[in-house]
């Protein structure tokens, strides 16, 4: 019943709120898209709680996912669908699940104007992998943990943005994201939400370099009464060293209050995002490393050090290989409210077989460790199949 309701209340508020937004006329479709998969993965681990004391299991995925599109000539309309069945076997704790996500993308153009809505619903669990969540995800740093807590998250995103001339731009946009959980009540999982608003002002200098300012304002707060007022501002550089590279830099300040029953603090620092995109013929990297700013999952905001790398590239016309990795330390910004610290470290590696246009396969080891909660490693291989094209001939 309840995941009726969530797929009821994430279409009926996205499709009210775009149907408000864009005209009949923008929605008479010039042409329609549509984009469904399979993915059927198999993964033995030797610890899927990630605890100390070890247990191994075997978890098996089946994902069914798609994207259906609407575009005109200043317009597009998308509809983003995602059903995955989790079981598992040989670990008792864990129970087989139905994850749902659904969103919602409207976007509308003319020569200087650019308006966007953006609306997801997501239900899934505490046991989600960590490399398998969004960075913006409100309780994503949650990670795959020894409480398996079923969870609801919801984000509502407008954005404007305007070409002031042709060098220069102005984007703003409102973030609104909601946590909910299922029993958690013997756990330390919190129920939240977020507001954000962020204006930045972006200005090409020459070809290569854009200069941004940026500049943002937070309140988060929780069913355990905490709240966080957050004001930010972040400078930096974009250089495009082609059409497919580029490096970023940012440098920022925060102010911070924070507020809990009996007891009120504040805090000043430094943020920082240094990344860099490199795609070549048949290979691709990303690699960044950040501090940041993120809303938890036991109701409080923390300072996030995170370290993330991303590499694919083809051996050959079929065979391909894919490694990607993330670190990060979740730290208690003031722990006089809360002292609820995190470590993590997660790397996995593929290889792939492309056996046609439409269907491949990959073969894996994944890695993950953690310290501070709780010290635990586990060490998985698994297997995958994917079908890209349900409908082709």
């Amino acid at each position: 019943m309840k995941s009726l309701q969530f797929i009821l209340n994430s279409w009926i508020s996205s499709g009210l709120i775009c149907v408000i937004l864009f005209t009949p006329q923008s929605l008479v479709a010039d042409y329609s898209t549509f984009e469904p998969a399979l993915h059927v993965k198999t993964l033995h681990n030797d610890n899927l709680l990630l605890e100390r004391q070890k247990d191994s299991g075997l978890e098996t995925t089946i994902t069914l996912e798609g994207e259906i599109s609407y575009f005109t000539e200043t317009s597009r309309l998308s509809s983003i669908f995602k059903f995955q069945n989790n079981n598992y076997h040989g670990v008792r704790t864990l129970s087989n699940r139905d994850d749902y996500t659904l969103g919602l993308i409207g976007e509308n153009h003319n020569e200087r104007n650019t308006w966007r809505f953006d609306a997801k619903g997501i239900q899934d669990s505490t046991a989600t992998d960590i490399l398998d969540i969004e960075p913006e995800d409100i309780g994503g740093d949650v990670g795959q943990i020894q409480d398996d807590i079923k969870r609801q998250r919801y984000y509502i995103s407008p954005s404007w943005r305007h070409d002031i001339t042709e060098k220069s731009q102005i984007d703003l946009r409102y973030n609104y994201s909601d946590l909910q959980y299922d029993n958690s009540s013997k756990t330390n999982l919190v129920e939240s939400n977020n507001h954000n608003v962020t204006t930045t002002y972006f200005v090409g200098i020459n070809e290569q370099n854009t200069l941004l300012t940026s500049v943002s304002g937070s309140y988060f707060e929780s069913d355990n009464h905490s709240k966080y007022e957050i004001a930010t501002i972040n400078m930096g550089n974009i250089h495009r060293f082609d059409e497919l590279s580029n490096a970023r830099i940012l440098v920022g300040f925060y102010s911070l209050e924070a507020e809990v029953p009996g007891l009120k603090d504040n805090d000043n620092n430094f943020l920082y995002e240094v990344s860099g995109q490199y795609d070549h013929d048949t290979t691709s990297l990303f690699v960044s490393a950040e501090r940041i700013l993120v809303p938890g999952n036991s109701g409080d905001v923390y300072a996030r050090n995170q370290i993330r790398f991303y590499l694919s590239g083809m051996l050959t016309l079929t065979w391909n290989y894919k490694i990607e990795g993330k670190h990060y330390r979740n730290q208690s910004i003031i722990k006089e409210i809360s002292d609820n610290g995190r470590r993590q470290t997660s790397i996995r590696t593929s290889l792939g077989w492309q056996i046609s246009n439409i269907f491949d396969i990959n073969l894996g080891y994944h890695y993950k460790r953690q310290k501070e909660s709780t010290e635990a490693n586990s060490n998985a291989i698994f297997l995958v199949f994917n079908y890209k094209d349900l409908f082709s001939n």
